[in-house]
């Protein structure tokens, strides 16, 4: 009788498998990729702190030879014995959760920047147990650096705030002392919009100085031609009159004014101005008002003068007894400078006073 032998063949389409593992393979390269590609250094560590893994950015963290995957964190990073102190990983790995610190970067002794660690602990979702902690270090120097400016021109706007309320204070001050002077001469009053109008001009003189100060963006000097021009130009159009013709010039060397004298001056210019375009030209319909301001060897000159009728006891304005000449021989002294009145050979008043401080 005749064997018979049989063959059994067993075919299995493997088309879905081979797909499957394709795409595993697909989404193992792109997440490499990505991992590759992110700017912050990345590193996966056991939970004993060796490396699994690292990416392009991390292995520039490393001061060791390449490979360093196999070795400790501490030891490739800090090149250290035992882990740092300040290791946000180790305190991942027991409290199970997210930690971070800021480190200064150091090369060799030097500052170098900061660094900033998070790690973030591998967590087996069925289990519980801790498997192993991602590592993220990132330079923040440049932010900490932004910062840094921050806080220092915050810290600039609160001292320039302060100066700003400290010196509004003493310009209140300044008025309510006028105010409080003007009543022990309230027998020369005649006309109370008169009084007004003089009290207006000083306030507006002192700010002329605040508004210099904002346009400039100079929160400690002020260029005095830029003043000087301003309130004179302000005092011709508040105390002009239609018969009469009175000139006024001004000349400035480059003197800058620091804000501790600024508004003083300003208030006792403003006030030998007002004097001289109230008095001077009685009976007049012509004359001429000079103002200059000379940069000294040390300090700076100022001088006004006019041409006008002149006053016939200089001795009683250097012992004043009206209100306007008591401001100005009081803000020469507040400004520690030496005043001197005069008649010039035209004819007038000439005012002089000299700042050496």
């Amino acid at each position: 009788s005749g064997n018979i032998v049989g063959i059994a063949g067993i075919t299995k389409d493997i088309t879905e498998h081979k797909r499957a593992r394709e795409e595993v393979q697909s989404n193992r390269n792109l997440l490499n990729s990505v991992f590759q590609s992110i700017q912050d250094g990345i590193s996966v560590l056991d939970t004993d702190l060796t490396i699994r893994e690292v990416n392009h950015t991390m292995e520039k963290w490393y001061r060791h030879a390449m490979p360093v995957v196999g070795k400790k964190c501490y030891e490739v990073y800090q090149n250290c014995p035992k882990p740092c102190d300040f290791c946000p990983s180790l305190e991942a790995l027991e409290k199970k959760t997210a930690c971070s610190r800021v480190v200064p970067l150091t090369k060799g002794d030097k500052h170098a920047g900061w660094l900033e660690l998070y790690s973030y602990p591998l967590i087996d979702d069925e289990t519980g147990k801790v498997n192993g902690v991602v590592e993220f270090v990132r330079d923040i120097t440049d932010r900490k650096q932004a910062e840094a400016v921050i806080e220092k021109s915050l810290e600039e706007k609160n001292v320039l705030l302060s100066e700003i309320h400290h010196r509004v204070k003493n310009n209140m001050a300044v008025i309510s002392s006028m105010l409080a002077l003007q009543t022990e001469f309230g027998n020369q009053i005649k006309k109370p919009e008169a009084l007004l109008q003089d009290l207006q001009t000083r306030i507006m003189s002192m700010a002329w100085v605040h508004e210099l100060v904002y346009e400039t963006k100079n929160f400690a000097e002020i260029q005095s031609d830029l003043l000087l021009k301003r309130l004179a130009e302000y005092l011709k159009n508040t105390y002009k009159s239609k018969d009469k013709e009175i000139s006024m010039q001004v000349r400035s060397d480059e003197v800058m004014l620091n804000m501790n004298n600024s508004v003083p001056l300003t208030l006792l210019i403003a006030e030998v101005l007002t004097n001289a375009w109230k008095h001077a030209f009685t009976g007049r319909t012509k004359g001429q008002i000079d103002l200059i301001l000379e940069k000294q060897k040390k300090g700076f000159r100022l001088l006004i003068s006019d041409d006008g009728v002149g006053v016939a006891d200089l001795d009683k304005l250097n012992r004043p007894e009206s209100f306007g000449y008591t401001i100005i021989h009081g803000l020469a002294n507040q400004l520690r400078g030496k005043l001197t009145l005069s008649r010039p050979d035209k004819g007038g008043l000439r005012i002089e006073a000299l700042f050496t401080d």
